[in-house]
């Protein structure tokens, strides 16, 4: 390329499978039909069910100690894509790159707090949160190099050896 540049053109991909994926066991206490209809397993008196709290509703419950039953599985899987754009420059007292990536992963989401399917995990499939579409990074310096400034001490001091650098992300 011009100004003794170089341009470089990648495209990078990765796919992983058998990811972990958290979930609870979905109606775990599930009550049986016509169990508020029974008597209480505990106090054996009958109790009309729509009065009843949350706290004496566990009462009937099949698995009454627990509140969630987690289930980790490895049934989650993701793909990452992207292509890769560089301009850069090595030589003189001139130095800089400029990269562009245009990228996009995919999996089985599954973040905390949101409804997801625990049946057909394909059903949650879409772009991840660590998703970055595109990508912009640009650094640059520029040497001030070594002169003899003999006769301006001041100058000497302060711009003798230095170079002047920056990196900007977007």
């Amino acid at each position: 390329m011009p100004k003794r540049s170089l341009f470089q053109l990648s495209y990078v991909g990765s796919q992983s499978h058998d990811l972990l994926l958290e979930g609870t066991l979905q109606k775990v206490d599930a009550l049986p039909i016509g169990s508020l209809f029974d008597p209480d397993r505990i106090t054996h008196t009958f109790i009309y069910p729509n009065s009843l709290s949350i706290a004496e509703q566990g009462d009937y419950w099949t698995y009454r100690p627990y509140l969630a039953v987690d289930v980790p599985r490895h049934l989650a899987y993701s793909y990452y894509n992207a292509l890769q754009t560089s301009v850069s420059r090595t030589v003189g007292s001139l130095f800089y790159g400029f990269n562009y990536t245009w990228s996009k992963k995919l999996g089985i989401r599954s973040a905390s707090g949101q409804p997801g399917d625990p049946i057909y995990p394909r059903n949650n499939y879409g772009p991840l949160s660590s998703d970055r579409s595109q990508i912009i990074n640009v650094v640059y310096w520029f040497d001030l190099g070594n002169h003899d400034l003999a006769q301006h001490k001041s100058l000497d001091l302060v711009a003798n050896g230095w170079m002047i650098s920056g990196i900007t992300a977007f």
